[in-house]
């Protein structure tokens, strides 16, 4: 995984070595840091993994190719043999320092010309407790020898991923070693120690201001901070000794930190508010950061191998990305978006002169640090943008504050000019309405003689109202009579006004029991008038027997209050009249005859609601007169029968004030019908007076519900 951690952040592009003949390595008593090359190193793949090191130095039994003509990849979860042999030319004992970059497993033997076996275990996966040397930064075996004397080095690696080639190797006297891991930390001290103090400096802003890109700053430094701790395996060796497979999780941290790159750009150019396109863009781009990492990061803990090809190809897309939006913020942005892009654009440069050196071939030490350098400046650079920012936006509040207060002043000596202009006015109308006062309290003795006369007749009409909805009352049946003829049922009655356009009528001649629900012009006292002439003239036809049909009994009744009300299509014809549904009821045989005028008759069988609709013509004078259906039907026990006038579904009410409607409507009655006719009326009453609320009743409201059953006829 460091393999692709380096590869993605610096690109870097390895160079091929020319193969030669295997041969001994002579090394002095003074030695710097130095690659061993691959034609002093013999190579053997092993195909069943269970070779021991008693069958690798048997002789012509396993054989070793030359390290520089190996071409093949290297595989996981494979064994891989290294041979290679070492004099000390000097006189004098020497120590020596082997280092590995990145392997996770890796097993010595050192053998001398006795036979003897030094076993040295180490790698990136195995404990650092429990490593030769305990406190260094690469993985590392000690090798001791004598003056003048040679040893054979076989070395056993294993992979957890596939890769193309192998890391160096280097060697180095343990005093050089030392001396380069003692800068390398005081190196990586000073980097950190830049790093934190600009986190810890801009958390403590972050806590003083509550700017969210003072927060996106110090969780974009810690993920590189935490990031540069794994490359030097600070992680491994100081905080998980122990667990060496958690370090390896650690390069998602380059993921978070692209994320974090992105939120703190936002901030930095105001997308929110001066550039929404961009950052509808970068919030996309955001969440799709997100998401790829959560997949690398669930890929690498699943083991799944090629996470390093998916994380160079990730990193090398954001970088494309990145670089198109820092050409246009130099394009688009202010100074603070600018100062951004110039820190960016030093870590660029920065991993540019890496590649470069990487080319011309650079240790990949020096191009570390020259992306430390890189960071360092970047974070720093991003800092002082900060600061630029918040004194920018600290001086554009102090501008908008002193304009306010500028504002402010100018409105109050206008306010001042404009009191001063209406104490005069006022002055010069108190004048005025002193000269004005007795004819002011002579309309005002006029308005409440006026008043009080109004108040008068509007109680003598009150009360005359009052006694037209007791002569009103009077004319519809009473609950004895409705008790006589159906033995179940429900009236929900409910006028807008004092009297109502709506009434209810019954009738039961014989066996034949006639139930009408009607639905007046109007509401109020016209809407009464006409009420009271229909229930006078549906008692005239009825008990002079003139029909028997409903239809029948609806032409009459429609005849009838055109001559009461001298209606003609003329223009100036009254065209007052009604909407009815009109029931015939043989109760011997259950026979239902129904005719309507624009009002239906519901009836609910066996959880169903069965609609018998009406005729699309008004009981009175209409422009295109049609005659009224009869309609037939064999009632069956237990039916429910409803009849009514459309102020139920028409009031206007609920959460958007719309109205009720005969779809909801329906489905209440459905809802109902097995309750009791009382428990009906009751659930049908709060439904519409919870619905309504607060608004006023738009229309009159009737709703007659009733069986017609053998035990009731």
């Amino acid at each position: 995984m460091k393999n692709f951690l380096i590869i993605s952040i610096l690109i870097l592009i390895s160079s091929g070595i020319t193969a030669q003949t295997k041969k001994t390595l002579l090394v002095g008593n003074s030695l710097n840091k130095t690659e061993i090359g691959k034609e002093y190193v013999g190579i053997h793949k092993e195909l069943g993994n269970n070779l021991s090191l008693e069958t690798i130095t048997s002789n012509n039994i396993i054989q070793f190719n030359n390290y520089s003509n190996y071409k093949d990849k290297f595989l996981r979860d494979t064994n891989y043999w290294f041979q290679f042999e070492i004099r000390n030319t000097s006189n004098k004992n020497c120590e020596y320092a082997l280092e590995f970059i990145d392997i996770p497993y890796i097993d010595f033997y050192i053998i001398d010309k006795t036979g003897a076996v030094e076993e040295i275990r180490t790698g990136t996966l195995f404990p650092a407790s429990k490593t030769q040397m305990k406190y260094t930064i690469r993985d590392t075996a000690v090798l001791k020898l004598q003056a003048n004397e040679t040893k054979t080095v076989y070395y056993k690696i294993r992979l957890v991923f596939d890769i193309q080639e192998l890391s160096q190797v280097f060697i180095s006297d343990t005093k050089s070693f030392i001396e380069q891991t003692t800068r390398d930390n005081l190196i990586q001290g000073i980097f950190q120690g830049l790093l934190w103090m600009m986190l810890l400096y801009n958390f403590f802003l972050y806590v003083l201001t509550h700017q969210k890109s003072y927060l996106y700053y110090v969780a974009y430094v810690f993920s590189f901070s935490v990031l540069m701790l794994y490359v030097y395996q600070y992680i491994k060796i100081f905080i998980f000794p122990e667990h060496p497979e958690i370090p390896p999780y650690f390069p998602i941290f380059v993921f978070i930190a692209f994320i974090f790159y992105f939120l703190l750009m936002r901030e930095f150019i105001d997308s929110r508010t001066k550039h929404p396109r961009i950052d509808r863009s970068l919030k996309i781009i955001i969440k799709i950061n997100s998401i790829i990492s959560l997949l690398i990061f669930l890929v690498q803990l699943a083991d799944i191998n090629g996470v390093d090809i998916i994380g160079i190809e990730y990193v090398l897309i954001n970088s494309i990305i990145l670089l198109v939006f820092i050409i246009l913020i130099f394009k688009l942005g202010n100074r603070a978006s600018k100062i951004f892009a110039t820190g960016t654009l030093f870590m660029i440069m920065c991993v540019s002169i890496a590649s470069m050196a990487t080319v011309l071939g650079g240790e990949s030490d020096v191009l570390i640090i020259l992306f430390q350098v890189g960071i360092v400046g970047e974070v720093f650079i991003f800092s002082i943008g900060l600061s630029y920012k918040y004194k920018t936006s600290e001086l554009e509040k102090q501008k908008a504050q002193k304009d306010l207060i500028d504002q402010l002043t100018k409105n109050q000596e206008l306010q001042t000019k404009v009191n001063r202009e209406l104490e005069q006015k006022v002055k010069e109308r108190t004048i005025e309405i002193s000269k004005q006062k007795d004819k002011i309290q002579s309309i005002a003795d006029h308005l409440f003689t006026a008043n009080t006369e109004i108040n008068r007749k509007n109680r003598n009409i009150t009360a005359s109202i009052e006694y037209a909805k007791r002569i009103q009352t009077a004319m519809l049946p009473d609950s004895k009579q409705l008790s006589e003829n159906l033995s179940r049922h429900f009236i929900l009655f409910k006028p807008r006004d004092i009297v109502s356009g709506d009434f209810y009528w019954i009738k039961k001649i014989d066996h034949t029991l006639i139930v009408a629900a009607a639905d007046c012009t109007g509401h109020g006292v016209p809407g009464a008038l006409v009420s009271m002439l229909g229930i006078s003239l549906l008692n005239e036809i009825i008990i002079k027997k003139e029909h028997k049909k409903p239809n029948e009994i609806l032409e009459k009744l429609r005849e009838r209050i055109k001559n009461s009300l001298k209606q003609t299509n003329e223009t100036n014809s009254t065209k007052d009249g009604m909407d009815i549904a009109l029931c015939v009821i043989d109760t011997r045989t259950l026979n239902l005859q129904y005719a309507g005028a624009y009002n239906p008759l519901y009836i609910i069988r066996n959880n169903e609601l069965i609609e018998i609709k009406a005729t699309r013509n008004p009981v009175g004078i209409s422009s295109k007169e049609k005659s009224f259906k009869n309609n037939e039907l064999q009632l069956q026990n237990n039916d429910r029968l409803y009849i009514f006038s459309d102020g139920y579904a028409d009031q206007f009410g609920g959460e958007k004030g719309q109205k009720f409607m005969l779809r909801k409507f329906k489905q209440l009655l459905l809802d109902v019908a097995k309750c009791t006719f009382n428990e009906q009326k009751q659930i049908l009453n709060n439904t519409i007076e919870n619905w309504k609320d607060s608004r006023e009743q738009n229309d009159d409201i009737l709703i007659m519900g009733f069986d017609v059953n053998t035990k009731s006829a």
